[in-house]
């Protein structure tokens, strides 16, 4: 793993950062020719996402038998909806403090995106088009159709087999890529503060404290209280049990990459509570496997990104927008 190869990459990335803000700050728009680096960086994290998501959902849910995948269903959908509640409660509140929209300085006429496209981007008609188009609700809605379907087929055993070998060889892709972090994140911190005005920089400062109040607020106090109280773990033994998988996803700036030490504390408190059979195991990998998808909290928070531009943009949010807001944050953020 890449924490244990080399603790310094937080410190690496940090200072990456600070250069390249100090760069941006000095050199003005020249750091543009910088964009391209950055650009690189992000796109290189792309390049396993889709095939760890298909995998991961594959060896997952197909990997279950029918009626113990719908017990499953059965029991964790209200954690899922508790989860979203509390991410976008958080939201709201801190999407409070920005002002409302001041008004705007050009009038431009407006678009309105009609069912077919919604429908459009859950149904995946066609997968090639989904994949070009990035269409990530219905790539997951894809595999996880499929992975439903192979459930109850008796040859899945070498696919599944083989899944999980590309899914472990896409983390493995990640875990080399992070090591170009520092000069990723030294680039788009040089190319963003060298093009950025005084108005946009004061904004963008007040958006950045918002979104890390709001998920250091979530992630370490109010997630880890809330499932203190749904198993039998104390709030300091949780924050205990899960230091590695957060360690390991501040260095490699990848969630991924922190999913195999939480298999490993839910594998250790299912020992401690005599819960050690094969259908435990299944359940783990498979709720692992679905969370991926459905609880990374912290792509949510594009909603208080949205709140941000439409002050920003002078663009007003009507009280049907507020409404829609969740939903189609919900369905942007899957999967992602």
């Amino acid at each position: 793993m890449v924490a244990s190869n080399n603790s310094r990459l937080p410190l690496y990335i940090l200072v990456g950062a600070a250069l390249g803000l100090l760069t941006g700050l000095a050199l003005g728009e020249r750091t543009t020719a910088l964009a391209p680096v950055g650009l690189a960086y992000a796109k290189m994290l792309e390049i396993a996402v889709f095939p760890y998501l298909f995998c991961s959902l594959f060896v997952g849910l197909g990997g279950l038998a029918r009626d113990r995948a719908w017990r499953l269903l059965t029991a964790s959908w209200t954690v899922y909806l508790l989860l979203w509640g509390l991410t976008f409660l958080s939201i709201f509140l801190l999407g409070a403090v920005i002002p409302p929209a001041p008004p705007p300085a050009v009038l431009l006429p407006g678009s309105e995106g009609g069912l077919s496209e919604i429908l459009e981007l859950l149904i995946p008609s066609n997968i090639v088009l989904a994949l070009d188009l990035n269409f990530v609700p219905a790539i997951v809605v894809f595999a996880a159709l499929y992975a439903t379907a192979i459930q109850s087929l008796p040859e899945k055993a070498t696919l599944l087999a083989s899944m999980e070998v590309l899914r472990r060889a896409s983390v493995t892709i990640w875990n080399w890529i992070v090591y170009f972090a520092p000069f990723g994140v030294f680039a788009l911190f040089a190319s963003t503060a060298g093009t950025a005005d005084a108005e946009m920089a004061r904004s963008i400062a007040t958006y950045s404290a918002l979104f890390l109040l709001g998920t250091l607020v979530l992630g370490f106090v109010i997630l880890p209280g809330v499932l203190s109280l749904i198993v039998p773990r104390s709030y300091g033994a949780i924050l205990t049990e899960l230091r590695p998988a957060l360690t390991l996803a501040l260095v490699t700036t990848l969630s991924v990459a922190a999913l195999p030490f939480i298999q490993k504390a839910v594998e250790r408190l299912c020992e401690q509570q005599g819960i050690d059979s094969d259908e435990a195991g299944d359940v783990v990998k498979a709720s692992i496997s679905i969370a991926y998808v459905l609880s990374q909290l912290g792509n949510y928070f594009t909603a208080l990104f949205v709140m941000f531009a439409a002050y920003h943009q002078r663009v007003a949010i009507d009280f049907a927008q507020w409404l829609l807001l969740p939903v189609m944050t919900l369905l942007s953020g899957i999967g992602s």
